[in-house]
Formats: structure tokens, C-alpha cells, sequence
């Protein structure tokens, strides 16, 4: 029997690697999707300034409204009013809910510095809240920020809107603004300095069942 040389075997070892090498190609996963960018990536110049000046601007708003004798209106609601009243407590699960709009304080020397507006319908789908009717309507995106709360990035339609504009496409538009719990079933989106009106719009958020 023939022995084969040396240099004989090299291209056909070379041919049997690069062979199975291409099975093994194969045979490995995709690469993972990039993950999302987190808020720190998204979030416009003016809502940074929102988001520092949060808490001083609540306390305006309230503290506006109590000067206008709504003191004990102020009062009735509880935790949902008071800025730090925030509870550690897992993230609103997804469905259906019913969201109940206050503005505190105002911008001008029009209107009142405390005004509860007519309950609206609202959704949460994964990371995805929305309000679904009224004349205005928030809807964005929502990041983890803290243990307490989420950090949502959205914009505001208005009227009969079919179309949304997207975030940081129109300041006036943006929405931002804090998700958290303040009670059993009871949740509240606060988005300080809204564009209009009032200082900070308080939205309440119950199960719609």
C-alpha cells in the first residue's frame, strides 16, 4: 500500500477544516438585537431641565393652589398630591385603565391654579402607555428610572390627531413626566411644566374594571 506524503495530506487537512468550519458557522445563533437606548439617550435639552427642576415646580403647583383657597381640595387627594409619596412596588401591569387628569398651579393670570378635568380612557402595553381619547392626549414610552418610578418620554396629541409626533420633533408637544404607586391599585403619571396652562399635571390612574 501507497503511503501518502506529506505535503500531499496538507491541502486535503486544509479542505476538511475549512469544510467543517462551515458547518459550524451554521450551526451558531444570530447576533442579539441592539437593546433599546435608554432615556439618558433620548431625552430633548428642555426636558433635562424638566426633569432637574421636578419637584420645586410640584411644590409651586401646589403651593399656588392652596393661596387659592383650594386648600382642602388639595387635601382630599391624598398621596396622590404630595410629591414624595411614592411607594417601592413592582411596575403597573399591563391593561386598561382610567386616568384622571388635576393641574396644579398655572402659567398665567387666566384660569385657576387647581382644576380636575373629566376621567379618560388609558392604556399600558409593555413599555407603552397612551391615553386614548379627550382633546389632549399623552402618549409615550416608558424607561425604568429609580425603585420607585418609571421615567416616561412621549408627546401630546391634540383634537381629532390621527397622526402622533414623534418625541423631540416639537418641544411644545413633549411630554415628560414620572410614573409611580401611591396606593393599592392606585397609580399617578406626573409631568411637571407641561407646554400649557398649569405648573404640573397629575394624572391618576386606576383599573378601568
Amino acid at each position: 500500500m501507497t503511503i501518502p506524503r506529506t505535503s500531499a495530506l496538507v491541502p486535503i487537512l486544509l479542505l476538511a477544516l475549512l469544510a467543517g468550519g462551515s458547518v459550524e458557522a451554521k450551526k451558531k445563533k444570530p447576533l442579539p438585537q441592539v437593546p433599546q437606548a435608554g432615556w439618558g439617550k433620548v431625552i430633548t435639552s428642555e426636558d433635562r431641565v424638566r426633569l432637574r427642576d421636578w419637584r420645586t415646580t410640584w411644590l409651586e403647583g401646589v403651593k399656588q393652589a392652596r393661596s387659592e383657597d383650594f386648600g382642602a381640595q388639595v387635601a382630599k387627594e391624598g398621596p396622590l398630591l404630595d410629591p414624595d409619596s411614592a411607594r417601592t412596588a413592582p411596575e403597573i401591569p399591563d391593561g386598561t385603565y382610567r386616568c384622571r387628569t388635576i393641574k396644579l398651579g398655572r402659567k398665567t393670570s387666566l384660569g385657576h391654579a387647581f382644576r380636575i378635568e373629566a376621567p379618560q380612557d388609558c392604556t399600558l402595553e409593555g413599555d407603552r402607555f397612551r391615553v386614548t381619547n379627550g382633546i389632549q392626549r399623552i402618549r409615550g414610552h416608558l424607561w425604568r428610572y429609580d425603585l420607585t418610578r418609571q421615567i416616561l418620554l412621549g408627546t401630546v396629541e391634540l383634537g381629532d390627531e390621527r397622526a402622533t409626533i414623534p418625541y423631540a420633533r416639537d418641544k411644545e408637544r413633549d411630554a415628560l413626566g414620572f410614573l409611580d404607586k401611591v396606593g393599592p391599585q392606585r397609580w399617578r403619571l406626573a409631568l411637571p411644566n407641561p407646554s400649557w396652562e398649569s405648573l404640573v399635571d397629575v394624572i391618576e390612574i386606576t383599573p378601568a374594571n
